[in-house]
């Protein structure tokens, strides 16, 4: 079965809670993503499961042609890195299966499936015991395939579509919604606050501006630092908090699944799939400039109750929808 809808529709939760079921009765099950940071999410929150083995894609392939004895070429570059992922690893996963078949699964459950190759299907559908019969569930949303490769669900699977956003406040869906294309998608919670847009030109008032807002939230407004993540549009050693692990007077990690007394700091592609209570959204500008409405759309929907947005004026004004008095996409807000 393939099951799509917007961020905010309970993909994630409903994925784990369908492996967790299916391994309760006794079926061999693999809960898989792409994301590493999701990956330990989810099994962080499945807790001790018999029957059940949760791992992203990429590292299963690799647990299992090492088991199987199915050597690859070593990596050197950037380019082979890719290539690495992307295409031997899948590959060394058709032939380690062939060798040890008691490696499959009775039920494999997707998460994020719009980040899945189209040739990794194959690969992934061999891991069942009954490939052409056996469980297959697979949870995606193509507004969110912010990797640009050849992606796409099997076909043949009987479908159905989430149709209301569980996760964001009506303030923050109303500001996402303008970056969404699909089918209806509502937001039923609390009308919240209104979404906070703050100036930085430069990376020096980026981080001003983060550590200002970090000591109104936590210190006047009581929210606790792991409930709060920063999320960037530019990898960490490229961003405007490369290399600390403190902002103003709050320490900062890496572990998406969060450390009490420290905020969050991820990019905004890892931290799919993922959401806090608060996110500071920042560097976003060259996405912005470049129409990207995937991963704008990826950043805006991580927070559930409040969203701050770090940026030039024009990227306040395109992510309103104010440029010109048109917004990108303003019919069918709801």
């Amino acid at each position: 079965m393939a099951i799509s809808g917007g961020a905010g529709t309970g993909k994630t939760l409903l994925a784990l809670e369908k492996a967790k079921r299916l391994a309760s009765e006794g079926y061999a099950t693999l809960l898989t993503c792409f994301n590493v940071p999701l990956a330990e999410y989810l099994r962080q929150s499945a807790g001790p499961c018999d029957s059940l083995t949760i791992m992203n894609f990429q590292h299963w392939c690799d647990v299992v042609r090492q088991k199987a004895g199915v050597e690859i070429p070593a990596v050197e570059s950037l380019p082979q890195r890719q290539t690495f992922f992307d295409d031997l690893l899948p590959e060394a996963l058709v032939e380690a299966l062939g060798r040890l078949p008691e490696e499959r699964f009775d039920a494999i459950v997707v998460d994020e499936g719009q980040d899945f190759r189209r040739d990794w299907w194959v690969a992934l559908q061999l891991g069942l015991r009954d490939p052409s019969d056996g469980i297959l569930y697979i949870f995606y949303d193509n507004n969110q395939q912010i990797f640009r490769h050849d992606g796409g669900i099997p076909e043949g699977l009987a479908s159905f579509d989430l149709t209301e956003n569980l996760r964001n406040t009506k303030c923050i869906h109303h500001i996402a919604r303008a970056f969404y294309t699909g089918g209806t998608l509502e937001s039923v919670a609390p009308e919240g606050r209104p979404v906070e847009f703050v100036e930085a030109r430069s990376q020096h008032e980026v981080r001003k501006a983060v550590s200002r807002i970090l000591q109104r939230l936590v210190v006047d407004e009581g929210v606790a630092p792991q409930d709060i993540a920063i999320l960037s549009g530019r990898v960490w050693e490229r961003s405007a908090f490369a290399n600390l692990d403190r902002v103003g007077n709050f320490g900062i990690t890496r572990d998406p699944r969060g450390t009490s007394g420290k905020v969050v700091f991820e990019t905004v592609h890892r931290f799919k799939g993922l959401e806090r209570q608060v996110v500071i959204l920042t560097e976003m500008d060259s996405y912005v400039e470049r129409k990207r409405n995937d991963l704008l759309y990826v950043g805006l929907t991580r927070a559930r109750l409040h969203l701050v947005i770090i940026g030039v004026q024009s990227t306040a004004r395109a992510i309103r929808g104010d440029v010109n008095g048109v917004g990108p996409g303003r019919a069918g807000q709801s």
